[in-house]
């Protein structure tokens, strides 16, 4: 608590695996996301099962990687209800992953949620403050803990992390609640 943590030992050690990365802009949160996505898919690609070569610092073991950019989320969200679900994120996910123009990946949208019922998961949940109408900030904040929620129980070596921006984050109504 008196000194400052890598991000990603923070992310290995957070309480319930959930934590918020928050910075400046062009601090490189989302570089950050990519890069962990990357070294955890480049592993388990590789069916290693240790991540000490490629991701130093990493003491589990490889997790797969699923980015959530938050503002492409919130605009696939229905206005007709005004509550945040975890269904919301299943159904983001399961609706990108057949959009790809690729065979296998189409495929796999049908066994994701019940891959990450077995397999651990690494959710990075990228830029809450890029979440442009206001007024749906507070429902993508749901959806996540929500999802989060559902999912640790499945799986308590889940991790979850959400990026935002520092000062958008000082807002009360768009924090997440018990997230380090």
């Amino acid at each position: 608590e008196k000194q400052p943590l890598p991000a990603l030992k923070a992310l290995e050690t957070a309480k319930k695996g959930k934590m918020v990365l928050l910075g400046l802009p062009g601090a490189g949160k989302t570089t950050f996301v990519r890069y962990l996505s990357l070294r955890h898919a480049q592993v388990l690609h590789k069916n290693a099962v240790s991540m000490a070569d490629d991701l130093p610092g990493w003491q589990g073991p490889p997790l797969l990687p699923v980015i959530i950019p938050l503002g492409l989320l919130a605009a696939s969200l229905s206005r007709e209800t005004t509550t945040g679900t975890a269904e919301d994120i299943e159904i983001y996910l399961q609706q990108t992953l057949k959009s790809i123009d690729t065979e296998a990946i189409r495929t796999y949208a049908g066994y994701i949620l019940d891959d990450l019922h077995r397999r651990a998961g690494l959710f990075l949940f990228d830029g809450l403050d890029e979440v442009a109408d206001l007024t749906l900030r507070p429902r993508v904040v749901q959806a996540v803990e929500a999802f989060a929620e559902r999912y640790s129980k499945i799986l308590p070596t889940h991790r979850y992390m959400v990026t935002c921006r520092t000062f958008s984050y000082t807002d009360e109504k768009w924090q997440l609640a018990g997230w380090e």
